[in-house]
């Protein structure tokens, strides 16, 4: 290694190299640094901009999830309206509302039928039907279990039950109402 020093003190061709070598060297490592920094600034920057993009997507599946699940809704409600009877079955479903109160045994006393429009919901109408009837207790019951299973979407909204005093009927107001379409 001495050898090497003292060749490089004694010729100035070596000493010239040496300084071009080291010249080279400390350029490459600004290249390289000039190179390195902004690509290190660069990285953090898309760093951080994956993190708000992460942040962005995972808002966006939320976003997805609830038209997903407003459009499911929605879907059911269509299946729903499409189980309703149409306004054209008016007069059949009192008809079936009478068999219905026949076939149970119980007598019908002035059966009254009203008919307005839903509010909110375009195109579908409410049906209330107000049904007086008296019979004996079995036969009321069959009525109302008639009502409650029947294909007509029938709710029933209320029931008023009275005594007839030492006769065995009972008479009971009865209000059930289905929605048309």
């Amino acid at each position: 290694m001495k050898e090497y020093l003292g060749l490089i003190k004694k010729n100035r061709t070596a000493q010239a190299l040496l300084a071009l070598l080291v010249a080279v060297a400390l350029a490459d490592a600004g290249f390289y640094a000039l190179k390195s920094l902004p690509a290190d600034r660069e990285v953090s920057e898309v760093k951080v901009r994956l993190g708000s993009l992460a942040a962005t997507l995972t808002e966006k599946k939320g976003e997805l999830a609830r038209y997903e699940s407003f459009d499911k809704g929605k879907a059911e409600v269509g299946k729903f309206m499409e189980g309703l009877p149409k306004k054209s079955d008016y007069t059949s479903i009192i008809r079936r509302m009478y068999l219905m109160a026949r076939t149970a045994g119980v007598r019908v006393n002035n059966f009254s039928v009203e008919r307005a429009p839903v509010k909110g919901v375009a195109g579908t109408d409410e049906l209330k039907f107000a049904i007086p009837i008296s019979g004996g207790y079995q036969d009321v019951r069959r009525f109302l279990y008639e009502v409650e299973n029947s294909d007509l979407f029938l709710n029933i909204n209320s029931v008023s039950i009275a005594s007839a005093g030492d006769s065995k009927n009972i008479y009971v107001s009865v209000v059930v109402s289905t929605y048309l379409r």
